[in-house]
């Protein structure tokens, strides 16, 4: 899977990084964040796994997922959603 987020300009790089952060410290961008993680699946992984096509399609949402989670921790935003997330494990 290639890493899209380097083929940009650094100032596209700077610009979407900064996006992250901000969406990931507003209420609002944080569940929206939320939501992109939980419907990519990117924490779920087959107990068994499904049929090659079914499997093919998961992968397709997953890697967006994938994609999503590397933009955060590269714009150093993805504490503000692993914080969110292990207080949701503890309640």
């Amino acid at each position: 899977m290639p890493n899209t987020l380097n083929m940009l300009s650094p100032e596209g790089r700077q610009a979407l990084g900064q996006a992250a952060r901000d969406l990931a410290q507003s209420p609002a961008g944080k569940t929206f964040l939320l939501w992109i993680l939980a419907e990519t699946e990117v924490f779920n992984f087959f107990e068994r796994p499904p049929d090659t096509a079914t499997l093919a399609f998961a992968e397709g949402k997953r890697s967006l997922g994938v994609k999503t989670l590397e933009l955060l921790r590269q714009s150093g935003a993805l504490h503000h959603i692993a914080a969110h997330l292990e207080e949701e494990n503890n309640a």
